[in-house]
């Protein structure tokens, strides 16, 4: 049997055959924290995505990247830990690496006339391919 789902008043509850698997308690709207570094625009071309931590903390939190206009912000916890101005529009930010069976360690930032890649050494490549 698939599980179902029944909504309420501020809740989400997923139901097995067996027994309850979740609840959600929906505490509100969630911002961004690059939202409040760079205000989202009118036109609704803000974006942003969450993505567990890789750091050997046991503390497991959430990271976020950002991207609002020509700007990128990479935080955690409430703290900016890059953040990055182009020339052009941003399209798309995505992890990536170039190096099989590694970690992320490279953020790729499309915008119309190419892709810099930011490592997090701090190092910047570029690739040009205007769109």
């Amino acid at each position: 049997t698939r599980p179902t789902t029944k909504a309420g008043p501020g809740r989400l509850v997923a139901i097995s055959r067996h027994r309850v698997m979740a609840e959600l308690h929906i505490l509100g709207k969630y911002t961004p924290y690059g939202a409040t570094q760079v205000p989202p625009r009118a036109d609704g071309s803000n974006k942003y995505f969450l993505f567990a931590s890789e750091g050997g903390s046991k503390m497991a939190h959430e990271e976020e990247i950002y991207f609002c206009g020509k700007t990128v912000i990479w935080s955690s916890g409430q703290t900016v830990k890059k953040s990055f101005t182009l020339e052009h529009d941003i399209i798309q930010v995505v992890w990536t690496t170039f190096v099989p069976n590694t970690p992320r360690t490279d953020l790729c930032v499309l915008h119309a006339e190419g892709i810099p890649i930011f490592n997090q050494a701090g190092r910047v490549f570029s690739v040009v391919s205007p769109l």
